[in-house]
C-alpha cells in the first residue's frame, strides 16, 4: 500500500474545463510527513483514483467501495490519451510554430480552441 495516501484535507475548489473535465484542488491545513510528500512526489502525473471522503461518512459502505474499486486499465508505463495527445501535439508545436510563445500557452489556447469547435457543432 505504499502508494495510498491518506491525509486531511479540504476540498478547496473546483473548475472545469472546455474537455468535460474537472480541475480539482484540495489544501491541507498540516504539515505533510516527508513519506506523504514521498508518495505524492512519486505519484505526480500518475492515472488512478481519487477519493475524498468526508469524515463524518466514513462507514462500512463507503468501505466496501473502498474494496471494489475497479481495476483501472493502462500499465504503469503507458501513458493516458491526453498525455499521447500532448506529447504529439508538442512535437508539431516544436516543428511548427515559430512565434516565441511558450508551449504551455499554445497547448491551453488549442485545446480551448477545439472545446470550442465541438461545442458549436451542437448549436
Amino acid at each position: 500500500m505504499e502508494n495510498i495516501i491518506k491525509i486531511p484535507a479540504i476540498l478547496n475548489k473546483y473548475s472545469s474545463s472546455g474537455n468535460r473535465s474537472i480541475k480539482v484542488t484540495f489544501e491541507t491545513q498540516e504539515g505533510l510527513t516527508p513519506e506523504q510528500i514521498s508518495i505524492i512526489t512519486n505519484n505526480e502525473g500518475g492515472y488512478g483514483h481519487l477519493l475524498f471522503i468526508r469524515e463524518d461518512s466514513i462507514d462500512n459502505d463507503v468501505l466496501e467501495v473502498i474494496n471494489n474499486l475497479p481495476k483501472l486499465h493502462l500499465d504503469k508505463n503507458e501513458k493516458s490519451p491526453s498525455e499521447i495527445l500532448k506529447a504529439r501535439m508538442f512535437v508539431y508545436f516544436k516543428e511548427k510554430i515559430k512565434d516565441g510563445q511558450p508551449f504551455d500557452l499554445w497547448y491551453r489556447n488549442r485545446l480551448d480552441e477545439y472545446g470550442r469547435l465541438y461545442l458549436e457543432k451542437l448549436t
